[in-house]
């Protein structure tokens, strides 16, 4: 990884997704506000590309806490980034069985990675909240966890085609890796 670039890349899409993607919100169906989440598909994308398990996790990691400092709401601040490493962990564990070019696979990884991420998220966030959230409002942050998912994975193979462009200044290209 080079990380400074990766940093600067880490710092531009967690401002994204605080100021621009509110306007792509889609609201409605007794949900709260269902947005992609575009700091989902750069760890993603990492992860599938990444020359070790380490570097797709931390940049998970760096994601994750960008994006708890800056959203407001979570009753726990850390979980974000716990559920980045679990999701980057997920998807570089099977990025070697997909081929990984394919809009679809793009897709789909996001999608896992997202619905990953805030599903485990909304799970530990009513468990720490204790007797204040109920089966119904649990039910309701984990149709919102699969919205955020989908969403996710509609914009995924855009970002990537913009990702792949600058893949060369943030990642160090992966050498004797089958699928490369």
């Amino acid at each position: 990884m080079r990380w400074v670039a990766f940093m600067l890349v880490s710092y531009l899409v967690v401002l994204l997704q605080t100021t621009v993607v509110g306007l792509i919100e889609i609201r409605g169906f007794g949900l709260a506000a269902v947005r992609p989440d575009l700091p989902a598909i750069v760890a993603a994308f990492v992860a599938t590309r990444a020359r070790n398990g380490l570097d797709a996790m931390l940049a998970a990691l760096v994601l994750g806490i960008g994006l708890d400092l800056t959203l407001v709401g979570g009753k726990a601040v850390g979980l974000m980034p716990i559920t980045y490493v679990l999701g980057a962990a997920a998807v570089f564990h099977v990025r070697e069985a997909l081929y990984r070019e394919r809009l679809i696979t793009q897709a789909l990884l996001a999608a896992v990675f997202a619905g990953l991420a805030h599903g485990v998220w909304a799970t530990l966030q009513g468990v720490l909240a204790g007797s204040a959230v109920t089966w119904g409002g649990y039910r309701t942050m984990m149709i919102q966890a699969a919205g955020i998912a989908v969403y996710t994975a509609v914009l995924a193979p855009l970002v990537n085609a913009g990702l792949h462009r600058t893949e060369r200044l943030i990642l160090i290209p992966a050498t004797g890796r089958p699928g490369s």
